[in-house]
């Protein structure tokens, strides 16, 4: 339950490394939901910036302003794929995030 709120509520990530912080599958999670906060602010802020600064040019604004909420989407699903992940007790990697190791 500790490592789906970590994904719910991604700056939460370290819940499970101080409840648990010898479990491997709590420690597993708890990256996963790092790397995925993580992704999600760095991409949010660059979609933002480009939107702001290329808001004055109809087309690239409202481009950048849909790639933003698709985006958004994206990581969503990746954190209810990996909600999924904890309720069937796997250590299964997310797609691209997964690789990202952060918390050994």
């Amino acid at each position: 339950m500790i490592c789906a709120i970590a994904y719910i509520f991604g700056i939460l990530f370290f819940l499970p490394l101080i409840l648990y912080p010898n479990d491997r599958f709590a420690r597993f999670h708890a990256n996963q939901s790092l790397a995925v906060l993580l992704v999600t602010i760095i991409g949010e802020v660059i979609f933002g910036i480009l939107c702001g600064v290329l808001g004055g040019i109809a087309v690239l604004g409202a481009l950048f302003g849909a790639l933003c909420g698709i985006f958004g989407l994206v990581m969503l699903i990746a954190c209810i794929v990996a909600i999924l992940g904890v309720v069937k007790n796997e250590e299964k990697e997310l797609p691209f995030l997964g690789k990202i190791k952060i918390i050994k």
